[in-house]
């Protein structure tokens, strides 16, 4: 594709480089101009013509004439027709040695990439139950993005659909069992239903691999609270606040 842009710029400032010549030889050198049958250029059969162009500006003429702004010209279009001769061969290159299934892999990345784009285009415009079809489409068209179920889990979230938000949230927990914001997402939703004994193991899976992460002491120091465990709330806020969360330094005051 950059190949082709190149090729259609190259082409563009060509044309533009052939009408200065032409408009610059007319005017200082009318005499060359007929022998270079620079009138026939735009004609339908100029094959005359751009030959004649082109000997003259692959030879010592352009220098011998004494015209400097000519031979600058003419150097500009040199480079601008040996530029398009090089790209074109990158083209012809790249259609013949890329193998026709690699191709079609690309074109269906840019599919996928479309289809995602609409999902998160409409996400960011609140329409939730449309995006998670995209996100629908997406997953079960074989895409296990962590990304895609954490986003798709927000929707569902947004929709009200609890359990499937939960589910969207785990699997992005099991892919990467680092990712606080999933756990996060995932304390709330079991909370708003006091399922506080698969809350706290969350936490503490988390903790074990992450065991100086402040927020994990903090969130799991608020679930015991929430669940009546007033002694193991005030050690992990403790914790947290030795580690430097402001909230929990807060929290020990209010409440202990």
């Amino acid at each position: 594709m950059f190949l082709f842009g190149a090729m259609v710029c190259l082409v563009l400032i060509w044309f533009a480089l052939v009408i200065q010549f032409r408009a610059e030889m007319y005017r200082r050198h009318r005499n060359l101009y007929d022998s270079l049958h620079l009138d026939e250029v735009w004609q339908r059969h100029n094959g005359r013509a751009v030959g004649a162009v082109l000997r003259f500006l692959f030879s010592d003429a352009p220098e011998k004439l004494g015209d400097q702004s000519i031979a600058r010209l003419c150097g500009r279009m040199r480079n601008t027709f040996r530029a398009a001769v090089v790209t074109f061969a990158g083209l012809l290159l790249a259609f013949f040695l890329v193998p026709p299934e690699q191709t079609a892999r690309s074109a269906d990345t840019a599919a996928e990439r479309t289809s995602l784009e609409k999902a998160y285009e409409l996400h960011r415009a609140d329409r939730y139950g449309e995006a998670i079809v995209y996100y629908d489409e997406e997953i079960n068209g074989g895409n296990t993005d962590p990304e895609v179920f954490y986003w798709r889990g927000i929707a569902r979230w947004h929709l009200d659909q609890y359990e499937s938000a939960l589910s969207d949230f785990r699997v992005v927990i099991r892919e990467q069992p680092d990712n606080f914001e999933a756990h996060k997402h995932a304390d709330r939703l079991l909370s708003y239903q006091k399922r506080w004994p698969e809350v706290l193991e969350l936490w503490n899976r988390y903790l074990r691999r992450n065991p100086n992460d402040e927020r994990a002491y903090y969130e799991r120091g608020g679930t015991y609270f929430h669940s009546g465990d007033r002694t193991a709330a005030e050690r992990d806020a403790n914790q947290a606040c030795v580690l430097g969360h402001a909230e929990a330094c807060d929290m020990l005051t209010r409440h202990f």
